[in-house]
């Protein structure tokens, strides 16, 4: 287990050149099921900051995508199911077309290369942007920075 934990703090190619991506290999996904999925998934919880960004980005897109509750009070992201997806059992987890791809930064930055329109990272702010959503501040900031104001409606 010890390599698996130090492969996955390392930053890997999400399948698009350049774009560093914590992406799982399929032999590090024990819940097999997912790996036959098309579309995109997204495993979250509504009272995450991490999954709520993800999912701003997701609908700012207007990408089509299936949602999958996990329920973190009930400890569900450490049932076997779930840790067999994402070892860490932490949630934004993102399945696109079978590839697990864990880490909410990572996972907006991938889906940004993956579907380029409409654009919401500009290339001069893509690091800001990122970086602002390093912590778990509750404040819309990728609305403020793409958008200039925040409904919330897309939450």
């Amino acid at each position: 287990m010890r390599n698996l934990w130090a492969r996955l703090d390392s930053p890997r190619l999400g399948g698009h050149e350049g774009v560093a991506v914590p992406k799982l290999n399929q032999d590090e996904v024990k819940t097999r099921e997912v790996l036959e999925w098309s579309g995109l998934h997204l495993f979250h919880f509504n009272g995450s900051s991490c999954s709520q960004k993800t999912r701003i980005f997701l609908n700012l897109k207007k990408l089509d995508w299936a949602s999958h509750h996990v329920d973190l009070v009930s400890g569900e992201n450490f049932t076997e199911w779930y840790l067999g997806i994402n070892p860490r059992g932490l949630v934004p987890t993102l399945v696109d077309d079978g590839d697990v791809h864990i880490e909410s930064n990572d996972i907006m930055e991938y889906l940004e290369e993956r579907f380029p329109t409409p654009p919401l990272m500009p290339a001069d702010l893509k690091d800001e942007i990122l970086q602002s959503h390093s912590s778990t501040s509750p404040r819309c900031h990728l609305c403020l920075h793409l958008q200039g104001k925040c409904s919330q409606a897309h939450l």
